[in-house]
């Protein structure tokens, strides 16, 4: 495989799609459609008659004509209200008024003139279908009444997806979820009919809006700034890809030729809140709390019917108290004496117990001494007493959590002529969080992410719309979205390690923290302090950037609507991911027990040793330390995709929508090939060239294969069972194709030789001393074997995952305002993300060192877990969906959801990273997913109070 092939392919891909169109156009719709049948009194069809349709809000004018079969059909129409008027020689002019057109809309307004001249008008009060009566796609719309009226937790649109039928939230406590230590802006987490959080597509303006790394979002918009939120489940059409499950399509408002605006404010304060139970045991005052969200939106004409702008802001600031309760070191422990306890504590030079458990300060590691005294906090509070006899819970500290967000867009709208109109909008997003830790300088995981952190982001997108003729429209879309995370520990820059007298840390500007200072429990027991240190994955800096091209063209032509367009994505991200980049020192009781100074053929005597005594000694069982050579490393990669829509209208009650779409998903490549992956035939780790060959396949500079065959047919229809257009029977078939994870355990750069890891480990030695330090990193050589754990392998065949989605369903549309949907939905995903260790070793009974039967032990013995993400993990669901709608009318509304489901899966991690259990028996993680929630029922209600208008 050469390394110019993708490129190659992406050429031949955008000459297919220009050529297909006159001009270049659109992916990912932001607009709807109108269409619609005009007849006369008797029910024949009316060909060559004029249909009139005007944005009320802009004055924007589309003008198109009804084919032989009386057939109109005006799509790529700008969402909002409009008016359509159909006229023809010897008729009345019928006007229909107030029909609303939302994000991917196929809405059906079928007039019937009167005998009468064009100057008769007669005006009628239209309402859109509740009911889908040409498409087969599962997906609910939230209105702006809706969006700017309920109450979302944090202001954030993805709860709007909760609303929805087949979703249910994601994994919590993940980055995801918002609860991450790395991505805290909001959730972005939620599962579609049973798929991955992370295979869902979000969507700003039709663009782009996904962060590939730790799989969340760009930009999260101001929800008073949302014109429309749609939530597609199953089965939408070929052009909408990248996804296995939803597709969160949002569109921000407008400027019309009228002003409006809003402004908002929310407030949460300490006021409110009672004080909780340690502060109130330990006679501390209520943390200080204060919240402000606040923002302000604001849109309106430059030049009437022709420019307009909309702008929007919004502020969100925290001070938020903490209350840490954590265990530190006794005033006795800190003198070094142990008495206090009923653990003996053992001299590891002479095989005694201390004498009155009393450790001499003339024994103290030197770097252990400047620790415990400078930044180890002496106890504040009284604690209490364990079964061991340690005193427990003795500081107590209430620091300020503090956040500042400020984001705002900017969109102008211009109509260059009757039959060309373009959009701009800028979007720009920064955050700023200080997390206090448990203890002052760092807790070591505990609190993890501890310390200052910045998120910026910054999204545009273009669009334009030329109307050649009423058969021929044409879009072409223009994305860029970047989001930077810069985030540092507490002590970052103080290089207290070297202050504190611990060598080989405190090398250069990345690794200025403090090492992390561990305390570890064995099955002995003693474990008697809170961590200390930077915690991992600090300092973390990631660079991300997204250009996008949408290209798509559509042709109305007797009873077809046809759609073919593709998608061009280059993305880019720079990463320094430090993982435990200044090292850890781990400190149990074995090297103060009964055992201390006895490497071998010793089982301690219960209650020896305590981690404390073994840290003041300096004595650690475990030192590590993983450190990439390059420091920031950058990776590129190219996506694609085209696709061939076509909605056919066979008869007047259905609609057949028929689709296929092809994508290419290229694997990530690094600038500079500062890359490696392990070939299994071999057992080595070969690094990445143009001529490099795994498993005697050449795979060039992405160390993998890839297919270019990921084809996804789409097939589904809508009947109109009794002609009326109330009640529609509908069913759909699709396969969809996700990309290769791009998560933090997914990067072939985070492998040796490039990744070097130091971990030696002592159970009962003396050899391990806190002041000895690290030793310096040996530098990148390819011929070095491999030790310890590796987390970032491929498969060397990894296949894109894809899903076979499908569904059943009816809609009852009950007069004008109520609409019932019952649904079947079903996923069958397959080459889904998984974690594999070809390393494990396969269990010999008999045998204690099982490491010695690691399939790679004679070629490196020192390689333990082999990290490999392979594409065989599933997923299958099926689900019974219900959901019961008001239009908002009299001011009042509701959308009730329930769904019933199961989802069983391999393996539920956000992006398939967490190792299989055994490797022998990949079943034995076969189950529920984490997020398989058998009931889930949702309401909202609106009522808009008499007195608030």
């Amino acid at each position: 495989m050469k390394s110019g092939g993708p490129h190659l392919i992406v050429m031949v891909l955008l000459a297919f799609v220009t050529g297909l169109s006159p001009a270049p156009a659109r992916g990912q719709a932001v607009t709807g459609t109108i269409l619609g049948t005009i007849t006369d009194s008797t029910g024949g069809v009316v060909p060559g008659a004029t249909v009139t349709l005007t944005n009320t809000g802009t004055g924007a004018v589309r003008v198109v004509t009804t084919n032989h079969e009386g057939e109109y059909t005006a799509p790529s129409l700008s969402i909002g209200k409009y008016t359509v008027a159909a006229e023809i020689s010897g008729f009345k002019t019928v006007t229909v008024s107030n029909v609303d057109v939302g994000v991917d809309q196929r809405v059906r307004i079928d007039v019937k003139l009167e005998v009468g001249t064009v100057t008769d008008a007669i005006t009628i009060e239209g309402r859109s279908p509740l009911v889908q009566t040409s498409s087969s796609e599962l997906g609910t719309t939230v209105e702006e009444e809706q969006i700017k009226t309920l109450p979302l937790n944090g202001r954030n649109f993805v709860s709007l997806t909760r609303t929805v039928p087949g979703v249910v939230r994601g994994i919590p406590g993940a980055n995801i979820d918002g609860a991450g230590s790395l991505a805290w802006r909001a959730s972005a987490s939620f599962s579609a009919n049973g798929l991955r959080p992370r295979d869902n597509n979000y969507l700003l303006d039709g663009v782009d809006n996904n962060e590939t790394w730790l799989q969340t979002v760009v930009i999260f918009p101001n929800v008073d700034a949302l014109d429309q939120f749609k939530l597609q489940t199953s089965t939408y059409s070929a052009e909408f890809g990248r996804s296995l499950g939803g597709v969160v399509n949002l569109q921000l408002k407008s400027g019309t030729n009228s002003l409006h605006g809003s402004g908002f404010e929310f407030l949460r304060n300490d006021k409110f809140d009672a004080n909780n139970f340690f502060n109130n045991r330990a006679g501390r005052p209520k943390p200080d709390f204060k919240q402000h969200q606040f923002g302000a939106t604001l849109g309106g004409p430059i030049v009437q019917n022709r420019t307009f702008i909309f702008a929007d802001y919004q502020g969100y600031r925290v001070r938020q108290g903490q209350t840490f309760l954590s265990t530190v070191p006794s005033d006795l422990m800190r003198q070094g004496n142990f008495s206090e306890i009923n653990r003996t504590v053992f001299d590891p030079v002479t095989h005694l117990p201390f004498p009155g458990n009393v450790i001499p300060q003339e024994r103290w590691d030197s770097a252990a001494r400047n620790v415990l005294q400078q930044l180890i906090p002496a106890s504040n509070t009284a604690g209490a007493r364990s079964s061991t006899g340690q005193i427990i819970n003795n500081y107590l500290i209430n620091p300020t959590l503090e956040r500042q967000d400020n984001q705002y867009d900017v969109k102008v709208d211009h109509t260059l002529t009757t039959n060309n109109r373009f959009f701009a909008r800028y979007s720009y997003e920064k955050t700023h969080r200080f997390l206090p830790a448990t203890l002052p300088h760092g807790d070591a995981g505990f609190t993890f992410g501890a310390g200052d952190g910045n998120i910026k982001a910054q999204g545009m997108a273009f669009n334009d719309t030329h109307t050649f003729s009423s058969q021929w429209l044409n879009e072409f879309r223009f994305g860029w979205s970047q989001v930077k995370f810069f985030m540092t520990s507490i002590d970052y820059g103080q290089n207290l390690a070297q202050k504190v007298g611990i060598p080989g840390i405190n090398l250069n500007e990345v690794t200025s923290a403090m090492s992390q200072i561990i305390f570890t429990t064995t099955t002995n027991g003693g474990s008697g302090a809170r961590n200390l240190g930077a915690n991992g994955n600090q300092p973390l800096i990631t660079n991300q950037n997204d250009f996008q091209l949408f290209d798509n063209v559509t042709h109305t032509m007797g009873h077809h609507t046809l759609k073919a367009g593709g998608t061009l994505t280059f993305r880019s991200r720079e990463i320094l991911n430090a993982d435990t980049i200044v090292g850890q020192f781990f400190f149990d009781a074995n090297n103060t027990s009964s055992c201390a100074g006895i490497p071998s053929g010793c089982s301690p005597v219960a209650n020896t040793g305590f981690d404390v005594a073994s840290f003041l000694l300096g004595y650690a069982n475990r030192k590590n330390r993983a450190l990439f050579d390059a420091g920031t490393y950058t990776e590129k990669r190219p996506e694609a995709a085209a696709y061939l829509q076509d909605d056919i209208r066979l008869t007047s009650r259905l609609t057949l929508n028929a689709g296929l779409r092809w994508d290419l998903f290229v694997p990530w490549v690094e600038i500079k090939d500062r890359q490696s992956n392990f070939d299994e035939s071999t057992g080595t780790f070969v690094v990445a060239s143009p001529d490099a060959v795994i498993d005697g396949v050449k795979v060039g500079r992405y160390l993998q294969t890839y297919s270019k065959r990921d084809f996804g047919p789409r097939l589904g229809f809508a009947y109109d069972l009794f002609g009326n257009g109330r009640t529609i029977l509908r069913a759909g078939y699709g396969v969809f194709w996700n990309f290769t994870p791009g998560g933090t355990s997914s990067s072939k750069a985070q492998n040796p030789p490039f990744l070097q890891s130091t971990d030696v480990r002592s159970t009962f030695g003396t050899d391990l001393t806190l002041s000895s330090g690290l030793p310096a990193p040996p530098g990148v050589d390819p011929n070095r074997a491999p030790s310890g754990t590796t987390r970032s392998i491929f498969d060397v065949n990894f296949r894109d995952a894809y899903s076979q989605n499908f569904n059943v369903n009816v809609q009852q549309q009950f007069g004008e305002r109520y609409m019932v949907e019952v649904a079947y939905a079903g996923s069958r995903a397959r080459q889904m993300a998984r974690k594999g260790d070809p390393n494990q070793a396969p269990p010999v009974v008999g045998v204690t060192n099982q490491n010695i039967n690691r399939p790679y032990f004679a070629v490196s013995p020192g390689l333990t877990t082999l990290g490999q993400l392979q594409s065989k993990g599933f997923l299958d669901y099926n689900g019974f969906l219900v959901k019961v709608q008001r239009r908002f009318a009299n001011r009042f509304s509701f959308l009730n959801s329930y769904t019933l489901g199961k989802a069983i899966d391999l393996n539920s991690d956000n992006d398939g990273t967490v190792t299989l259990t055994n490797v022998y028996d990949p079943a034995y993680n076969r189950g529920p997913a984490d997020y398989d929630v058998r009931h889930t029922f949702s309401s909202t209600v609106t009522y808009e109070l008499p007195w608030a208008t």
